[in-house]
């Protein structure tokens, strides 16, 4: 796909490394906010 050939010319075939950095605290940063979400949900009262 167009978006796959952007993320191999743009990233992962110039630095690898801060490609997989990047991914991994974008994926952390979204993960906390779902849970924050969902505590949020289940404590109304709070």
């Amino acid at each position: 796909t167009w978006l796959g050939l952007m993320r191999v010319s743009c990233g992962s075939l110039v630095m690898p490394k801060k490609e997989e950095e990047f991914r991994k605290k974008r994926e952390a940063a979204v993960w906390l906010t779902v849970i924050q979400l969902v505590s949020r949900e289940r404590r109304p009262c709070l």
